[in-house]
């Protein structure tokens, strides 16, 4: 707890303490007796408050004259989360780069799309619908067998830390995906070296294999390979992307309140009064 210097009159409170309101009120009350010309609390917490906290605030602004601001888990978040035009300096290009990719990627996918649809105009009427159709298919399945292979190379790694306090129960997340990820990723890696000299014959059976369905044109072999390696190419970028940034944040922010859970567990179990020995 701090004074701010601008302002001498409001203090700032951070807790991580459960049972918030019970803090607050102690705080008040001590506030009272220490620093009676405090008008207002700012109260940050790890905690999710909401509107819960809104009796609290109009009884401390009736009875006290303290105007509570509180500033909970959800309050950072959406800080965190937003995204702000204005301020593109050196210092939010991690920010910046984040949403172009995110928005990005899929622009790409779309501009895709419109040019099967330029294709499938040199096709003959009656094959037309059904060559677009095969060129979906083609597409989603080169983008979704590149994003399990990204989703495989960027899967976040555990940190191991240090050893845990005697008085902190920690838990750690499974780790049997990544243990997969990194098999997998060496077999790929590994494989490919040793195919490596194969696959320009591959891509051109492949290529010769979706001539026929996507309409039977000189080019349909040409394009349909284009397909496969660009949408592989954009599946791979995207959830290489998603599960470096956004999935790891989301492992972040679902490991800290089990992490806290055991802290307050071992705290709760280490002030519990022991049975006496006899």
């Amino acid at each position: 707890m701090y004074v701010v210097s601008e302002d001498p009159n409001t203090i700032v409170q951070y807790s991580v303490a459960q049972d918030w309101n019970a803090k607050i009120r102690a705080t008040v009350n001590r506030l009272k007796e220490t620093m009676p010309a405090t008008r207002t609390l700012i109260y940050a917490t790890n905690q999710v408050i909401g509107p819960d906290a809104d009796k609290l605030v109009r009884e401390l602004r009736r009875k006290n004259g303290v105007s509570l601001d509180i500033r909970d888990r959800n309050w950072f978040i959406e800080r965190e989360s937003r995204f702000n035009w204005v301020h593109l300096w050196p210092s939010n290009l991690p920010q910046h780069f984040l949403f172009i990719w995110l928005w990005g990627i899929p622009a790409v996918g779309v501009l895709g799309a419109v040019v099967m649809l330029l294709y499938t105009s040199q096709v003959p009427s009656e094959v037309r619908w059904s060559t677009f159709g095969t060129a979906v298919v083609i597409a989603a399945s080169a983008y979704f067998t590149g994003g399990i292979v990204g989703f495989l190379f960027g899967i976040p790694r555990t940190v191991q830390g240090s050893a845990p306090s005697e008085r902190v129960m920690q838990y750690q997340g499974n780790t049997n995906l990544e243990q997969v990820s990194d098999w997998l990723t060496k077999i790929i890696v590994g494989v490919g070296l040793v195919q490596i000299g194969h696959i320009v014959p591959a891509l051109s059976k492949l290529a010769e294999s979706m001539k026929a369905p996507l309409g039977g044109l000189p080019s349909s072999g040409a394009f349909g390979l284009g397909l496969v390696i660009n949408y592989a190419a954009i599946g791979f970028l995207f959830f290489y992307l998603w599960s470096r940034s956004l999935f790891a944040r989301e492992l972040g922010e679902y490991n800290t309140p089990q992490q806290q859970n055991g802290i307050n567990e071992s705290a709760q179990s280490t002030d519990s009064p022991s049975e006496p020995s006899t």
